[in-house]
This record gives structure tokens, sequence and C-alpha cells, in this order.
């Protein structure tokens, strides 16, 4: 039986790097409805900081919906966000408390690009 051959090549050296860098980063669900103007801020900050979601759309998901009324006393309010099992609201959109809720929230680097899609000057 032959051992397990440690990984090799640029990829796979950067990952190993971020396992050892990096805590996972938290899960971040966004539940929001594609109408709402609040929603389409939120999600732009989180775009702004490089911060990966899952959207579910509370007008197409009656599961989803159902969430954000318990999560919030009976109120359907959007955006409502989930880190690792905790809900906020930010309805009206407050980009301070946002960024509050939001700032344990590790951000890994982008991969290194591969040398065929690197660009000379």
């Amino acid at each position: 039986m032959h051992g397990v051959q440690p990984p090799c090549g640029p990829a796979a050296w950067y990952a190993a790097f971020l396992d050892e860098r990096f805590e996972p980063m938290a899960k971040l669900r966004i539940y929001l409805t594609h109408w709402c103007p609040d929603c389409r801020k939120a999600l732009k900050f989180l775009d702004s900081q490089g911060i990966a979601y899952d959207v579910v759309d509370v007008d197409e998901s009656e599961e989803g919906e159902e969430l954000v009324l318990r999560v919030n006393d009976g109120r359907r309010k959007v955006p409502t966000i989930e880190v690792d099992g905790r809900y906020f609201a930010v309805s009206p959109y407050d980009r301070e408390l946002l960024a509050k809720e939001l700032k344990d929230l590790q951000v890994a680097p982008p991969p290194p690009m591969a040398s065929d899609e690197r660009v000379d000057n």
C-alpha cells in the first residue's frame, strides 16, 4: 500500500497555505427580495468587502419567508442575514450596523493567478 502523496503544484501549495493560515470563513446567507432597495445596498456592500454569500429570495422560497418571519418576530424584514446560525435584519439599511455585524468575518485573499493568466506590461 502506498502512502498518500503530498499535494504539489501552485494551486495545491496555495490551498495548503490557506488551510494553515486562515480559519474557515463563516457561512453567510442573505434573505432578500429582488425588488428591495435595501437588499441591493446590502449586496453591494458584501461584494465591495469580498464577502461570499448565498442568496434566498423570500418571494420565491416559502421556507425562506417562514424563516425570516420566525427570526424577526413575525415581521417580514429584508434583508435578513444569517451568519453561522445567527440572524440579524438590516432593514432599513444601515451600513454601519452591517459592517459591525460582519466585522469578524474573514475574507480570504484571492488565489494567485496561473502563469498563463498573468498580463505582462
